[in-house]
C-alpha cells in the first residue's frame, strides 16, 4: 500500500482541482482547435435578468440531450445542464451570450433580448477530435471521452503516416503497451506488464471475432490477414474486460476495426522497399562501438511488400438495400533479424512423435521403415514469404438490418520463437470464416478460426509440430433502454469450442481427449443517476469444460463528469484467465541430456504433479524429494546423496561420455572407429570413483544451455495441485479530460489482486550431479597418468585428434591429456545422474510446465498525454509504472516467478503536419527498464532499451491526394539490442512505402 498511499492523494487533489476547473473553463469542444489571441470582450447594455428555457434534443436522432452544458459566456458560474428530458432554464441579463456545448456537437449561441423559450436542434460537429466513438469498452458506440474505462485508439491517419510491418509497429507507442519486438514483423503485445513468449493475457479482436490461434490461445498478429489499407482504427482497452469479453480479457483487449464498404470507397495499390543493417551471426560477435551499415549480402537484408485493398459499393435497384464488397490483401518477404542460438545441434533427425510412436524421417522427407531416420544439416531459414487476403460483404436493409460475411486466409514462412525454442514455420496457414448481422438493437455472430501448420517443426530437435485445430464460436447480444433513456442493458451469451488437432506432437498422450467448450452469459446496465453522475454495474457467468467451474466475473463502474471534456472514474473488476488447451494438454519433446534424460513440455494433469518424499538419511532424516535416474532401475526413487547409488551413477555417465565423445568427433554410431575410439577413452578415464563424491542439486538454465546452484530450494520442493484460473481483482481510479482546447490528459491509477497467478512455462525439476569440483579433483591425476601410460602410438593419434583440433579447443603444447581433462571437465558439469522429478513425468524426464503459484499483488500508472500547438504541431508523452518486476517464490526451482515486463516504460514523441502541403513528420522515443526474464526455455535478464523512430509522410496536393509515399526509420540511431532474452538482436531498420489512390 505504500505507493498507493502516495498516488491516491494526488488523484483526490486532481479530482477537486479539475472539477473546480470545469466550472471555470470555456468549453472544450475540439482538440485541434488553435487558441483565440484576442479574447472578445462583452459590455452589458442593462441590467435586466430574463429567463431563458427550452428543450434541446439531438438534430439527426430527435433523441433528448442529457447534460448539455449551458452557461454564460462572461460567466461560466453562471449556468446549467439539460435534464433526462433535455429540458433547461437560465436566467441571465439582457445583452449576455448564453452558450450551449454538448460533446461532439456544434456550439451553440444565444444573445438575450427578453424572457423566451429557446428549443434547439443541435447538430453534429464534423471531425471533432473529442467526438472520437469506440466500441470495444461496452461493446457498444460511445464517445472514448465518456467511457467508464481507460481506452486509448490508433486511427488510419496514425497509420497511413507510418510504414509499418504489422498491427504491433502502429501500437508500440501506446500508454500502458509493451511491445515484445522478436523480428521483423514478429512482436508479442502486452498490457500493463506480464509478458513473455506467447503471451495470451491480452484477448486480440478483429471486427469483434477473437482472432487467436485456435489450440494455443496465442496472439500471433504476423499470422493475421488484415492489411494496414483496410484498419479503421485499433482500440486497445487496458484494464479487466471479463464482464462482457468473458475469461481471458483479464489484462486488457486490443481491438481491430476494418472498414466497411459501404463507408469507404476507395481503390489503393502500395508497394513497400526496406532494408535492415548488417549484424553479425552471433549474438557474442558484434560491435556495438562502431554499428556500422554494410553492403555485404545487401539483397538478403531487403525487404519487399506489394498489396491491394479495394472496396466499392454494389449498384442494386431497391432504394432500401445497400450492397458492399471490399478485397485486400498482401505479400510480403524479406530476411529476419538472424536469432542466435549457439546452443543449436549442427545436424537434426526430423521426427514425428504421435503418442508412444515415433516416426524419423529421411532427407526426402519419408519415413524410414528402420526406425532410425537420417540426419539433416540443421540450419535456420530467416527468410520471411507470407501472403494474405481478407475479404467481405455488407448488405444494408433501410439502416437498421445488417448483414456482413467475411474471410480470409494467411500463409506464412519464417522462424516463430516459442516458450520451448524456435520454430521453423513452412507454409503454416492461417483461415477465418465469419458471418454477423445486426437488427435494431440485436447482434448475432458466429466465426471460424482455423490452422495448418503443414511442415514446421522444432529447430532444436527436429520434432514436427502439426496443428489442424479449429475454434468456433456463436455469440448473440441485445440491448435495452428503460425509464426515459436512464438505463441501458446490454446482455447476451457467447460459446466457444475449441478442437485441437496435433497428431500426437504437440497434445501426445492427450491427443483424443483435449477438446474444451466454453459458455458465458453477461448482463450490464448503465444507470444515469444524473446528467453528470452515472453507474455501470455488469456481471458475467462463465463455465468451461476443463476448469469444470463456474467463474462469476463482476464488474461496477462509477462515472462522474464535472464538466464538458472531463470525466472521472471509479471501477472495480474481477476477471478470470482460463489455461490454455496447451497448458492442460501439451506434451512434446523439446530436447535430450545424454543418456535417456528427456526436456519435455508437458501440460499438468487434472491429479497435479506429486513427488516421492522420503526421510532423507543424509539430511538428517529430514523428509525430501526423491530422485529418478536413467541410470539402475526403472522407476525406482532415490535419495539426494545416496552413496550406494555413486557407482551406478558414474557408470551411467561414462556411457554417456562415450557417446558424445563419438558425436563430437562426428562419428557415426556404425562407424568401425568408435571401438577403437571408446576402448582408449576407458584407458584414460577412471571406470569407478569413491562413494565419498558428493551428490549436489542444479538447475538447467536452458537460455544457457548450462546448470547452476539451485540452493537448496529442492528442500521446498512441494506437490503441484491441478491447474485453476488465475482470478484477478482490480481497483482503478481514473481521470480523462481536454484543458483548455489543447491538452489531452489520461491518468489511471490501479491496483491488481492475482489469485492462483499462473505464470509462464518454467522448468519444474532440478537435476541431481555429481560435485564436479570434487570429482575432477579425484579424476584429473589419474587422467593424466593414464593418459601417459598410453601406447606411444595412440598418444601421437589422439595429440593429432584433440591438441591439434579447434573443435576440441587444442593448444598445440605437445600433449593431448589437457584437453581430455577439459572434456571430461565439462562433461561432468553438464551430465546428471537423475532429476527430482513427479511420478506423472513417467521418468527421469525434465518438465517445462504452466503452474500456479499463488497470489501477488501489483499497483501501477499509466499516464497519458497530448497537446496540439498552433502551426501544426503537437506533443505526446506517457508513462507506465510496475511496482515489481518478479515475485519471490520458494517453492520456484528458481526461487522467483519474473513478469517478463519493465517496471518503468517512458514514450515521447513530437509530430508536424503541414496540411496545405501534405507533409507529416514524426519522430517518438522510448525507453524501458531492464528487467529479469524466465519464460520457458529463456531465462536471464533483459537489459534496458532505448530507440527512436522516424515517420515521414508526404501526400502531394498538386497530384490531388492520389500519391502518398511515407518514409519509416525504426531505431533511428542503430543502437543494437535485444528487446527480449533469446529474440534476435535488433538495429536500424529502413522502410518506404509508396501508396497510389485511384
Amino acid at each position: 500500500m505504500k505507493h498507493a498511499s502516495k498516488v491516491i492523494p494526488f488523484f483526490l487533489i486532481l479530482f477537486f482541482s479539475v472539477s473546480l476547473f470545469a466550472q471555470k473553463q470555456k468549453d472544450t469542444s475540439t482538440l485541434k482547435e488553435k487558441m483565440k489571441e484576442i479574447p472578445q470582450v462583452f459590455t452589458r447594455k442593462s441590467n435586466k435578468e430574463f429567463t431563458i428555457k427550452g428543450t434541446i434534443l439531438d438534430k439527426k436522432t430527435k433523441d433528448p440531450l442529457i447534460g448539455v452544458n449551458i452557461f454564460v459566456e462572461t460567466d461560466k458560474l453562471k449556468g446549467t445542464v439539460t435534464d433526462f428530458d433535455g429540458n433547461y432554464e437560465l436566467k441571465a441579463n439582457e445583452g449576455e451570450v448564453i452558450v450551449f456545448t454538448y460533446m461532439g456537437l456544434k456550439e451553440e449561441r444565444l444573445t438575450v433580448t427578453q424572457t423566451q423559450t429557446f428549443d434547439l436542434n443541435m447538430d453534429e460537429d464534423v471531425g471533432n477530435m473529442m467526438d472520437e466513438v469506440v466500441v470495444s469498452v461496452g461493446r457498444k458506440k460511445e464517445k472514448a471521452l465518456d467511457a467508464p474505462a481507460s481506452i486509448v485508439s490508433v486511427d488510419a491517419a496514425a497509420i497511413k503516416n507510418k510504414a509499418g510491418l504489422g498491427v504491433t509497429d502502429y501500437i508500440k507507442n501506446s500508454s500502458g503497451v509493451q511491445i515484445l519486438q522478436t523480428g521483423v514483423q514478429g512482436g508479442q503485445p502486452s498490457v500493463r506488464g506480464f509478458s513473455g513468449y506467447f503471451t495470451s493475457d491480452v484477448m486480440s479482436l478483429t471486427d469483434t471475432r477473437v482472432a487467436k490461434l485456435p489450440n494455443t490461445g496465442l496472439n500471433m498478429y504476423q499470422m493475421m490477414t488484415t492489411t494496414d489499407a483496410d484498419i479503421e482504427r485499433i482500440e486497445i482497452l487496458k484494464g479487466p474486460a471479463a464482464a462482457l469479453y468473458g475469461p481471458n480479457a483479464n489484462q486488457g483487449v486490443i481491438h481491430i476495426i476494418t472498414k466497411s464498404p459501404l463507408k469507404y470507397q476507395e481503390i489503393k495499390f502500395w508497394t513497400s522497399i526496406g532494408a535492415r543493417v548488417k549484424i553479425k551471426d552471433t549474438l557474442t560477435d558484434i560491435n556495438r562501438l562502431n554499428p556500422k551499415f554494410d553492403y555485404d549480402k545487401f539483397t538478403q537484408r531487403m525487404l519487399f511488400s506489394m498489396g491491394f485493398y479495394v472496396g466499392d459499393t454494389i449498384h442494386v435497384k431497391n432504394p432500401n438495400v445497400k450492397m458492399g464488397i471490399k478485397v485486400s490483401g498482401q505479400l510480403f518477404t524479406g530476411h529476419d533479424w538472424r536469432y542466435s542460438d549457439l546452443f543449436d545441434p549442427s545436424s537434426v533427425i526430423k521426427f514425428k512423435a504421435s503418442g508412444d510412436t515415433i516416426y524419423y524421417e529421411r532427407p526426402d522427407g519419408s519415413y524410414d521403415p528402420n526406425g532410425t531416420g537420417v540426419a539433416v544439416k540443421n540450419e535456420r531459414d530467416e527468410k520471411i514469404l507470407n501472403g494474405q487476403v481478407d475479404t467481405r460483404y455488407d448488405i444494408q436493409i433501410k439502416e437498421d438490418f445488417n448483414v456482413v460475411l467475411a474471410g480470409g486466409v494467411n500463409v506464412s514462412n519464417g522462424i516463430i520463437p516459442s516458450p520451448v525454442g524456435a520454430m521453423q514455420n513452412k507454409n503454416w496457414t492461417y483461415s477465418w470464416a465469419q458471418v454477423r448481422f445486426t437488427w435494431k438493437n440485436l447482434f448475432v455472430q458466429a466465426y471460424m478460426n482455423g490452422n495448418n501448420s503443414h511442415n514446421t517443426f522444432f529447430v532444436p530437435v527436429g520434432g514436427r509440430y502439426i496443428d489442424k485445430s479449429h475454434m468456433y464460436s456463436v455469440q448473440a447480444q441485445h440491448s435495452s433502454e428503460f425509464f426515459k433513456k436512464r438505463i441501458n442493458l446490454i446482455y447476451g451469451f457467447d460459446a466457444f469450442f475449441t478442437r485441437p488437432n496435433t497428431d500426437g506432437t504437440l497434445n501426445g498422450k492427450y491427443e483424443d481427449k483435449d477438446a474444451i467448450d466454453e459458455y458465458g452469459v453477461y448482463l450490464q446496465g448503465d444507470y444515469k443517476l444524473h446528467p453528470r453522475f452515472s453507474v455501470v454495474v455488469a456481471t458475467r457467468l462463465d463455465y468451461n469444460t476443463a476448469v469444470k467451474k463456474l467463474l462469476f466475473s463482476p464488474k461496477v463502474a462509477l462515472v462522474y463528469k464535472p464538466g464538458t471534456g472531463h470525466n472521472l472514474r471509479f471501477t472495480f473488476n474481477r476477471a478470470f484467465k482460463n489455461p490454455a488447451s496447451a497448458a492442460y494438454y501439451v506434451d512434446v519433446k523439446q530436447g535430450e541430456i545424454p543418456q535417456g534424460i528427456e526436456v519435455r513440455n508437458v501440460g499438468t494433469p487434472s491429479t497435479g504433479f506429486n513427488y516421492s518424499f522420503n526421510a532423507n538419511p543424509n539430511y538428517g532424516g529430514e523428509v525430501l524429494p526423491q530422485f529418478a535416474s536413467p541410470y539402475g532401475t526403472s522407476g525406482q526413487f532415490h535419495d539426494v546423496g545416496d552413496a550406494s547409488f555413486n557407482a551406478t551413477g558414474w557408470e551411467g555417465i561414462l556411457t554417456a561420455i562415450r557417446g558424445q565423445f563419438g558425436l563430437r568427433a562426428d562419428i557415426e554410431n556404425n562407424s568401425p572407429i568408435l571401438p577403437i575410439i571408446n576402448l582408449v577413452v576407458n584407458s584414460i578415464v577412471p571406470q569407478s570413483i569413491p562413494n565419498d563424491i558428493n551428490q549436489v542439486v542444479k538447475n538447467l538454465n536452458t537460455g544457457k544451455q548450462l546448470f547452476e546452484s539451485n540452493n537448496d530450494r529442492w528442500k521446498k520442493t512441494q506437490d503441484i495441485a491441478k491447474l485453476k484460473p488465475t482470478t484477478t481483482y482490480t481497483y482503478e481510479l481514473g481521470y480523462k479530460g481536454v484543458i483548455g482546447k489543447m491538452f489531452g490528459m489520461q491518468v489511471d491509477v490501479y491496483r491488481t489482486d492475482y489469485k492462483n497467478y499462473l505464470a509462464p512455462v518454467q522448468l519444474l525439476t532440478p537435476a541431481v550431479m555429481f560435485d564436479d569440483a570434487q570429482l575432477m579433483d579425484y579424476l584429473a591425476p589419474r587422467i593424466i597418468d593414464n593418459y601417459n601410460n598410453l601406447n606411444p602410438v595412440i598418444q601421437l593419434a589422439m595429440n593429432a585428434f584433440l591438441d591439434q583440433s579447434v573443435k576440441f579447443g587444442g593448444n598445440n603444447n605437445g600433449t593431448a591429456s589437457d584437453e581430455f581433462v577439459k572434456l571430461i571437465r565439462q562433461a561432468v558439469q553438464n551430465l546428471p545422474i537423475g532429476v527430482i522429478t513427479p511420478k506423472e513425468a513417467g521418468g527421469p524426464n525434465m518438465l517445462l510446465v504452466t503452474r500456479n503459484i499463488g497470489d501477488i499483488s501489483v499497483y501501477g500508472v499509466d499516464f497519458n498525454s497530448n497537446l496540439y500547438l498552433p502551426k501544426g504541431i503537437s506533443l505526446s508523452a506517457n508513462y507506465s509504472f510496475v511496482d515489481k518486476d518478479s515475485v519471490v517464490v520458494d517453492s520456484a526451482p528458481l526461487g522467483y516467478v519474473a513478469l517478463n515486463s519493465p517496471k518503468h516504460r517512458v514514450n515521447v514523441g513530437v509530430n508536424y503536419t503541414a496540411e496545405k502541403i501534405g507533409l507529416n513528420v514524426g519522430v517518438k522515443f522510448k525507453w524501458a527498464a531492464g528487467y529479469p526474464v524466465l519464460s520457458g526455455n529463456f531465462i536471464g535478464r533483459q537489459v534496458a532499451t532505448h530507440d527512436m523512430d522516424l515517420d515521414i509522410s508526404y501526400t502531394p496536393k498538386f497530384m490531388k491526394d492520389h500519391y502518398n509515399v511515407t518514409i519509416s526509420l525504426s531505431n533511428l540511431y542503430n543502437r543494437k539490442q535485444q528487446y527480449f532474452v533469446g529474440a534476435p538482436v535488433i538495429g536500424l531498420m529502413g522502410v518506404c512505402k509508396m501508396t497510389y489512390t485511384l
